[in-house]
């Protein structure tokens, strides 16, 4: 082999390692760039999960609805619990598409609602299901929801905790 075929071999090999190193680097700005939105979002959604306004009309759904007449669309819930069902069930329908997004990690989800979602979503059900009923459509009202549940139910929280949160070593 010449001078000149083993220059362009060796810069055909260089070129090529530069390539795979700058597609690992963007592949990892991509990985770092998608996680740094979490922090945001998950701080925004966690604050109003805990603020006393969101916690009072979710507690008022547990205990007016059992109350209501379990045949009524959720639509026709009497105010002022249909304003808090809404609000409430809105809430936790958009945390349940930003984690099918990707934009929130499902542990950031399952962890801080596991007690609170699915205890919600108990108390609303029947309505939903009168509301889809209504609407002749089984996807038409709050099924992201019921995904976000579904998900939660059959994930092991503590498993999750425990191994978000173990001491590094």
């Amino acid at each position: 082999m010449d001078t000149s075929t083993a220059l362009n071999v060796a810069a055909f090999i260089a070129s090529l390692i530069a390539l795979c190193l700058s597609s690992a680097i963007a592949l990892q700005q991509i990985r770092i760039s998608r996680h740094a939105n979490q922090l945001p979002v998950a701080v925004e959604f966690l604050w109003k999960v805990r603020t006393a306004e969101f916690l009072r009309r979710e507690e008022n759904l547990w205990t007016e609805l059992p109350k209501q007449d379990k045949d009524l669309p959720f639509l026709d819930l009497p105010e002022p619990v249909r304003d808090d069902a809404q609000e409430v069930a809105t809430f936790y329908q958009t945390v349940s598409y930003l984690v099918a997004l990707g934009i929130v990690d499902e542990r950031l989800a399952i962890l801080p609602l596991h007690y609170r979602a699915p205890k919600t979503w108990s108390a609303i059900q029947q309505f939903v299901m009168n509301e889809r009923a209504r609407r002749d459509d089984p996807l038409s009202f709050l099924n992201a929801f019921e995904h976000l549940v579904d998900t939660i139910s059959s994930s092991n929280a503590s498993a999750l905790s425990g191994e978000l949160f173990r001491r590094r070593r």
